[in-house]
């Protein structure tokens, strides 16, 4: 008796979550959604513009390699494959931080 009673509860617990979900939002509800929509645009923006002086840092960074040192990232880059991530090397990291 007692898993009938439990499957009984969690069919009411979900018709609770669909009729909540059918309502329409509150005023509330409407401004924490615009706040959040303009958070994530914000956000998208950050990153957009993160990426590009990313993608500038290591261009700059391989520009300043020496023609051994392109070499051997080239070799690593064969040998590791996707594994390769010039962004976490460590080549480039001691660079960064010491710009």
């Amino acid at each position: 008796m007692p898993p009938k009673i439990s499957t009984t509860k969690t069919k009411i617990i979900v018709k609770k979550k669909v009729l909540a979900a059918n309502q329409p939002p509150s005023p509330i509800q409407k401004e924490e959604n615009t706040e959040e929509n303009t958070e994530e645009n914000t956000e998208e923006n950050t990153e957009e513009n993160t990426e590009e002086n990313i993608e500038e840092l290591i261009q700059q960074y391989i520009c300043s390699l020496s023609k051994e040192e392109k070499q051997t990232m080239e070799i690593a880059k064969s040998h590791l494959g996707t594994s390769f991530n010039i962004k976490r090397s460590i080549g480039y990291l001691n660079w960064k931080s010491s710009q």
